[in-house]
C-alpha cells in the first residue's frame, strides 16, 4: 500500500514541479519563518529538504525574485526583501480582510464589471428562500498596496443596488453602503467557509498559481420579508489571508449559530424570550 503522504491529487500533478516548489516557499516566507532580511537555505539545502534537483529550485526562487520576494547574488546567496512583509504581521492587509465596512490604508476595489440578472449564479449554491424578480451582480478585486488578494462576486437585489449612490461601489465596500442607503431589515444571515482552488481565470485575477489553495467565503442574507435580499461569494489567496475575532466573555458551550447536519436551526434567542413569557 503507498505512503498516502505521497499520493499527489491528478490535477496537482499536472502544475510544473517548480511552481509547487515556489508556492511552498512563498507561503513559508509569508508565515514568517523567513523575516525580510533573511538569508535562504541554499540551493543544495533546499533541493534537499524537497528532494527535487537543483534546476527545479533555481526555477522555483526565479519565480519569486520575478514576485519581489527574494534577491539573490552571486557568492552571497539569496535574501528576503525588504518589502516582503510576513502577512501576519502586515497590519494593513489583515485590517483590510477583517474590516468589512471600511478601507484600510492601502486598500483599492477595482471593479470587474456589473450585470444584471433574474437567476441566481450558481457559485451561491441552492437558495431556498423566496427570491427577488432581478439582481444586480457586481464583481471586483479587492487590492492591498497594488496586490490583489480577494476576488468578490456579490449579488444585490436590483431595488436595494437602485438606492446606492452610483458608482459608490468603485471606493466603498458593499456593507458600507448597504448600511448606510439600503435601508433593509434582516431576518436571516448565513455565512459559509470551506477551501477552494483557482482555476486559470482567478490565478489570473488574484496573480497565484493554478491550483493555489483559497478561502472562499459566501453568505446569504434574508431581509424581513422572507427573501434572499443580498449576499457574497469571496475568495481569498490562501497565502495573504488573515482572519481574526476576538470574544469577550465567551461561552464555549453555546453553539446556536452553527448550522449542524440532520439537525434544525436553533430558534433565535430574541424568540426564545418572548415566548418564555406567556
Amino acid at each position: 500500500m503507498p505512503d498516502v503522504a505521497s499520493r499527489v491529487p491528478a490535477e496537482l500533478g499536472r502544475i510544473s514541479l517548480y511552481v509547487r516548489l515556489a508556492s511552498s516557499l512563498r507561503s513559508r516566507i509569508n508565515d514568517g519563518e523567513w523575516p525580510p532580511g533573511t538569508q535562504l537555505p541554499t540551493i543544495q539545502d533546499l533541493a534537499k529538504q524537497y528532494d527535487v534537483a537543483l534546476v527545479t529550485v533555481r526555477e522555483a526562487l526565479g519565480v519569486l525574485a520575478a514576485d519581489g520576494l527574494v534577491v539573490s547574488t552571486r557568492g552571497r546567496g539569496t535574501f528576503v526583501t525588504e518589502g516582503a512583509r510576513p502577512v501576519r504581521g502586515n497590519l494593513g492587509l489583515r485590517a483590510a480582510i477583517n474590516d468589512r465596512l471600511g478601507l484600510s490604508p492601502g486598500q483599492t476595489i477595482r471593479i470587474l464589471g456589473r450585470d444584471r440578472l433574474r437567476e441566481i449564479p450558481p457559485e451561491f449554491g441552492e437558495v431556498t428562500t423566496p427570491r427577488y424578480p432581478e439582481y444586480v451582480r457586481v464583481r471586483k478585486l479587492h487590492l492591498h498596496e497594488g496586490e490583489p488578494f480577494a476576488l468578490l462576486t456579490v449579488l444585490l437585489a436590483a431595488p436595494l443596488y437602485g438606492r446606492l449612490p452610483r458608482r459608490a461601489d468603485e471606493h466603498t465596500k458593499l456593507l458600507r453602503l448597504i448600511l448606510d442607503h439600503g435601508d433593509v431589515r434582516l431576518s436571516e444571515s448565513r455565512i459559509e467557509i470551506t477551501l477552494a482552488y483557482a482555476d486559470q481565470t482567478t490565478a489570473t485575477l488574484l496573480h497565484c498559481a493554478p491550483t493555489a489553495a483559497l478561502v472562499r467565503i459566501r453568505s446569504w442574507r434574508v431581509d424581513e420579508t422572507g427573501r434572499f435580499v443580498f449576499g457574497h461569494v469571496s475568495l481569498y489567496r490562501g497565502d495573504r489571508f488573515v482572519y481574526e475575532t476576538v470574544e469577550h466573555e465567551p461561552d464555549l458551550a453555546r453553539t446556536s449559530t452553527v448550522v449542524l447536519p440532520g439537525t434544525r436551526a436553533p430558534e433565535a434567542p430574541t424568540r426564545r424570550r418572548k415566548e418564555s413569557k406567556r
